[in-house]
């Protein structure tokens, strides 16, 4: 005689970036475990496991790879709210030494998205760039090693498309490889 099938509940959320509805579950046993080793993991790792439980959890509806850093960051929040609580106890080490023991409810947490946002910058009139949010592999390795030309790097590779005198079209890695020179010091 097999198990029981025991059904876990569903809840919806809307991604920030595009307010598109998504349907997740909470933790299983097992992927909580996973989530415990994640204090030990070195920092591609811990967002190898984020992407891959805000993947199983949504029921493998979202294409994981391509979503901006803070959609994956605020589904794993809200994970995290429904499947261990609501509030996070913190502990931030001060730099002179003391530790600073304080919460935070996640149900407070917001994505503000200022009205007018655009990922369309022109620096001049005719002179603009339209950028791609970086994905959460990006931001861990930018902030990780947390060296200036990682940054720079991140700014680059975020730029989807380039604006001149009112034409528009893909950059190109060559291009890339000159705007690396502008921005070279």
């Amino acid at each position: 005689m097999a198990l029981p099938k025991l059904n876990t509940p569903t809840y919806e959320l809307t991604l920030p970036s595009t307010g598109v509805k998504v349907k997740y579950r909470p933790f299983l046993v097992k992927e909580h475990k996973v989530l415990l080793t994640m204090a030990e993991a070195e920092d591609s790792e811990v967002g190898r496991i984020v992407r891959e439980l805000v993947e199983v959890c949504t029921f493998k509806a979202l294409d994981v790879n391509s979503l901006p850093h803070f959609d994956i960051e605020y589904i794993f929040m809200q994970l995290r709210a429904k499947s261990i609580s609501e509030v996070v106890e913190v502990i931030i080490n001060c730099e002179c030494d003391n530790k600073i023991e304080t919460s935070f409810n996640i149900e407070d947490l917001k994505v503000e998205r200022p009205e007018g946002h655009s990922n369309k910058i022109m620096v001049t009139d005719e002179v603009g760039v339209v950028l791609k949010y970086p994905s959460i592999d990006e931001v861990f390795a930018v902030f990780s090693e947390q060296d200036t030309d990682d940054i720079f790097k991140l700014v680059i590779g975020s730029i989807k498309r380039f604006i001149i005198l009112k034409i528009t079209g893909n950059l190109k890695i060559r291009r890339k490889k000159r705007l690396r020179s502008l921005f070279t010091l």
